[in-house]
């Protein structure tokens, strides 16, 4: 499933029972953050053994894509669900990691984690 909200596109594709991958490509800021938030909490209420936040062909991230990745972290724990980030470059890491955030959550850049 493929939900384009310019200039954020979301693509949730789920990999078995166990396994949900949310790739972001584009910008992910105030207007676009609440599709996120839904989509990551869709995911979750699904109760996958783990998601991947695939942030590969994520060029901006603001504070409100921050606070969803904490909300969604924070509802993925008290169900029992692993969230990775997967991906992040240089500049979105670096707002996470301003943040004192980068501690927070399961960074990882193996293709295979991402579901690819």
């Amino acid at each position: 499933m493929a939900i384009a909200e310019l200039p954020l596109k979301i693509d949730v594709r789920t990999n078995g029972a166990r396994s949900i991958r949310i790739a972001l490509s584009g910008d992910l800021d105030l207007a676009t953050a609440p599709a996120f938030a839904s989509e990551l909490a869709e995911a979750c209420a699904a109760h996958p053994s783990h998601i991947v936040l695939d942030f590969t062909d994520l060029t901006f991230c603001d504070s409100s894509g921050v606070r969803v990745c904490i909300a969604g972290s924070q509802r993925c724990d008290a169900s029992g669900v692993t969230l990775h980030i997967h991906g992040a470059n240089e500049r979105v890491r670096k707002v996470f990691d301003l943040l004192g955030l980068h501690e927070h959550f399961n960074w990882t850049n193996d293709t295979h984690a991402a579901g690819k």
